[in-house]
């Protein structure tokens, strides 16, 4: 009898694991499923929120390795994690957002794929605009200068991320007190 209650426990515990949901995986299906980030993201940050959620103490470590070397998952997890209108009712993380977003600024810098380093511009002007809301000012003068760096060239034409109105006016009130990129 013993043996038969042992190889029950196994059988269902093989179960049980094999049920186990991978993090981020219905976001991950979702968005390769509409061939990228850029339909609907409020869809995508919901799914975002929600494993949040699930994975309560879990999330950062799991986000982590979510985000991996990936410029796109950067981008948008920063964004979910800091931009007010993918909060919703989640309250915002900025201090995470703004090591995501200079994680990707890196991997941008890194990247040997000519467009991904278009991508350095968007994450300078957020992580700029982010910043300043957080009261880093040096850091936020540090990233609008290395993105007016960048718009200088012409290279970066047509890269400035959309941005509304509240985002434009903080970014515009950026101000060097000194503090530049050589």
């Amino acid at each position: 009898m013993k043996v038969y209650v042992i190889i029950l426990l196994l059988i269902f515990s093989v179960n049980v694991s094999a049920q186990e949901v991978q993090p981020f995986s219905e976001l991950i299906s979702l968005v390769a499923r509409k061939n990228g980030w850029t339909f609907d993201r409020r869809e995508n940050a919901a799914l975002f929120h929600k494993e949040k959620k699930r994975l309560g103490e879990a999330f950062i470590p799991e986000l982590l390795k979510f985000v991996s070397d990936d410029i796109d998952r950067h981008y948008n997890a920063a964004m979910f994690l800091s931009e007010p209108y993918y909060l919703g009712n989640e309250k915002p993380m900025n201090e995470t957002a703004l090591l995501i977003y200079h994680q990707g600024i890196v991997l941008t810098q890194k990247s040997s794929d000519g467009m991904a380093k278009f991508d350095e511009l968007p994450f300078r002007v957020l992580t700029a605009i982010l910043a300043q809301r957080m009261g880093y000012k040096s850091l936020a003068v540090y990233h609008k200068t290395a993105a007016e760096k960048l718009i200088r060239t012409k290279e970066y034409e047509g890269c400035f991320p959309a941005i509304d109105d509240s985002d434009s006016e903080v970014y515009d009130g950026i101000k060097d007190d000194g503090v530049s990129v050589k």
